[in-house]
């Protein structure tokens, strides 16, 4: 099997491409993702004025509606994967040693071996995050060389449908941000230290 995620990503996609069994599965999960995301990366965007300004800059200067101007919206696009790292939704992912190996010097890994991996844990480990572990930070981002993260899963087991997903999210959002400016009346939300939970079915904004 090939990687159909990298080849939906980068537009090499063929006849013989096995992803139409998963295209059913990605309209399914669509209507989950407009309703949590978009609810949860408004909030984030309500609370951090000056995000909101820099999105709706962006969402002005990227021009009309269409495919092009969507995915020239890299700043909304870091919002969004800002608002999923701090509130990932899938925290564990299932993988398998290729080979032996030792964990952290200290843990040996035998081939095979099954291993379970927190990728919420990991979002929020200062040890990798530094000050913007707890923190909303789409500038970060944006800047480069922030550290990876793992909100769509990676490699063989990304998720192939990631493309179109994060399309739907921002073009949703720079619908709803283009001509209305966000004030989150409640719960507050701390800048200094993201909650690691939010109940999204009471945001009024």
């Amino acid at each position: 099997l090939r990687d159909s995620a990298a080849l939906v990503e980068n537009g090499s996609t063929t006849a013989v491409t096995r992803v139409p069994a998963q295209a059913g599965f990605w309209l399914f999960v669509l209507k989950d993702a407009v309703e949590l995301h978009v609810a949860r990366t408004l909030a984030l965007i309500a609370v951090h004025p000056d995000v909101q300004q820099r999105v709706r800059e962006e969402i002005r200067t990227a021009g009309g509606a269409n495919g092009q101007a969507i995915d020239r919206l890299h700043y909304l696009e870091a919002c969004i994967v800002e608002q999923l790292r701090l509130w990932t939704p899938v925290p564990l992912l299932m993988r398998r040693a290729m080979r032996a190996f030792t964990l952290r010097d200290a843990i040996p890994v035998e081939a095979g071996r099954q291993l379970l991996i927190h990728a919420g844990f990991h979002h929020r480990d200062p040890r990798i995050f530094g000050a913007h572990a707890d923190r909303f930070a789409p500038d970060a981002v944006v800047s480069g060389g922030f550290p990876d993260v793992y909100v769509f899963s990676a490699h063989r087991q990304g998720c192939a449908g990631r493309s179109l997903v994060m399309f739907v999210l921002k073009a949703t959002l720079a619908g709803l941000l283009r001509d209305s400016h966000f004030e989150l009346a409640g719960p507050a939300i701390e800048q200094s230290r993201i909650p690691y939970l939010y109940d999204h079915f009471n945001l009024p904004l």
